[in-house]
């Protein structure tokens, strides 16, 4: 990075930092709320990593993925549950805001020129939706993150196919894997991309290796509790929630169906209740989608509409806000034009376009809350970047 360029990069890191300190202040999170209180208030009283209690008696999960938890409870024992516990988790959410947001400027560096970058990096840090994000006791932020970071590497390592970035690269995909289970089918599609690109499986075995090791011990301590090989399984519930006759785009989470309702209620408190309970939501779910295959075929393209540009029928609080749905709505439009743009030799581009109509069309097999298309930013920033690159060549 040149001398020139380093004035621009303090101002973005800084107006990147009093943005977020601004959001925090104003509507930053206060408490430990939902999930995140439950699992930590279990740690804490039980010493057992769990969300759910039944009968009195905590459970453990296999509910939720773990490092995001984990690291909120590591960070409470290391400030001894000061009552500046949420604001510590907020401002080094801030801070790693910070580093990725550098990483990402990096990123478009390599694609496009320096004053290109800069706009992309600038508009992706003041992007209200981030700001939000990292105002918020959430791993929503932190998996954007690491997101970005894994991209950064995946990159290094197709244009040099090192055992340092080869190992980076498979380490992200772990720490992205712990943070959300879901993330093993996009670590799936992201080598098999680079099988078919480069044809070299010596490098997928060892990357799958890598990332195998780092995640094991989570995955020794699910089987010996569930007897099964994963990370959360969350995928019946998730099923259920966007998928039953009150579901809409965003779901429906309140259980009306008095025989499911029953079923539940008679689950003992056992170790491998997450498991059991789950696969009643699964089993309810496929019945609902099996009875009427075309109500919930037709919901499932309002979702990929909702992802791809907005949903016309939400109820989340403040979607519908002008500074939440005018940037959503510009960059929908923008990246499907960016993805015609992208030229046959652009791999990368191509790798990302792929990304991100397999990220919709997964996801829309659930449900699609307003948080889940900030993973995607980047994404959309990259490809729309095309457009001002077509209409101004030397930009």
């Amino acid at each position: 990075m040149s001398y020139k360029k380093f004035p621009l990069i303090i101002f973005l890191i800084s107006i990147s930092f009093f943005s977020r300190a601004i959001a925090i202040y104003f509507f930053g999170d206060t408490n430990l709320d939902y999930e995140w209180g439950i699992i930590i208030s279990n740690l804490e009283t039980s010493n057992i990593f769990a969300f759910r209690t039944v009968d009195g008696v905590a459970v453990p999960n296999i509910f939720m993925p773990p490092l995001y938890p984990f690291f909120l409870y590591i960070i409470k024992i290391i400030t001894n549950d000061s009552n500046y516990f949420v604001q510590i988790i907020l401002f080094l959410q801030v801070l790693f805001s910070l580093y990725y947001i550098f990483i990402f400027y990096k990123l478009t560096l390599k694609f496009f020129s320096a004053k290109l970058s800069y706009l992309i990096s600038l508009v992706f840090s003041l992007l209200p939706i981030h700001i939000y994000a990292t105002s918020q006791i959430s791993s929503a932020s932190i998996h954007l993150g690491f997101l970005i970071i894994y991209f950064y590497y995946f990159l290094n390592f197709v244009d040099n196919e090192t055992r340092a970035n080869l190992f980076l690269f498979s380490l992200f995909s772990a720490i992205l894997i712990l943070l959300r289970g879901e993330f093993i089918a996009f670590h799936i599609f992201t080598l098999s991309y680079y099988y078919f690109t480069k044809k070299k499986i010596k490098y997928l075995f060892l990357s799958f290796l890598i990332t195998l090791i780092v995640i094991s011990p989570y995955l020794i301590r699910n089987y010996k509790i569930f007897g099964v090989v994963a990370i959360a399984k969350a995928e019946g519930y998730d099923l259920w929630k966007g998928n039953n006759p009150n579901s809409s785009v965003e779901g429906y989470a309140i259980i009306q169906n008095k025989n499911l309702q029953m079923k539940i209620n008679e689950l003992k408190p056992t170790k491998d209740y997450d498991l059991k309970i789950d696969r009643l939501f699964k089993e309810q779910a496929l019945e609902y989608i099996i009875e009427n295959p075309f109500r919930y075929l037709k919901l499932y393209f309002k979702k990929v509409v909702a992802f791809l540009f907005v949903n016309t029928n939400s109820s989340y609080p403040n979607y519908y806000n002008p500074l939440h749905i005018i940037p959503k709505l510009i960059l929908g439009i923008t990246t499907l034009i960016g993805v015609f743009l992208v030229r046959k030799n652009e791999s990368f581009f191509s790798y990302l376009s792929l990304y991100y109509f397999f990220s919709i069309a997964l996801f829309s097999v659930f449900f699609i809350l307003p948080r889940y298309s900030l993973s995607l930013i980047p994404i959309q920033l990259l490809l729309s970047a095309h457009i001002l690159k077509k209409m101004k060549p030397n930009l």
